[in-house]
């Protein structure tokens, strides 16, 4: 009986070590979650990282587009600004071009030379007041 009891004590040693202890599976159960733990982590950073590049185009996008509507604002409040310039040249042009018609006219006490020199003074006026709205509406066509 004790070579069986010394064989069961003997067989039951052997059996015990050959399998990881305690501390051991411990160790490869915390290696095991940290790996998993570690794979999420990066599958989150990974999401992040998409969500802030769509985020990033979405608001690159919004920018654009506020961008593109300030430069039609400002071009359509140019082109008001210079439609208005017009209006206000034709209206100026009218008046000198009326002047100009009341100097041809004769005048009591006026020389020729006064009358001629009046007459030419006027129509250069008239002419600037023309080229300017031509330029002006050139720069309303481009």
């Amino acid at each position: 009986m004790k070579i069986t009891a010394l064989k069961f004590l003997l067989f039951s040693i052997v059996l015990s070590s050959c399998g990881q202890s305690a501390e051991q599976n411990a160790a490869q159960e915390k290696r095991f979650l940290d790996s998993i733990n570690a794979s999420k982590d990066q599958e989150l950073l990974n999401e992040k990282r998409r969500l802030d590049s769509a985020s990033a185009a979405g608001q690159q996008q919004i920018l654009e587009q506020q961008q593109a509507m300030q430069t039609e604002a400002s071009e359509s409040s140019e082109q008001y600004y210079l439609k208005q310039q017009i209006i206000d040249l034709t209206s100026k042009l009218a008046a000198e071009e009326e002047r100009l018609s009341d100097l041809k006219q004769p005048k009591f006490l006026r020389s020729a030379n006064e009358k001629a020199d009046q007459i030419e003074y006027q129509t250069r006026i008239v002419e600037e007041l023309r080229s300017e709205i031509a330029d002006l509406e050139k720069q309303i066509v481009n």
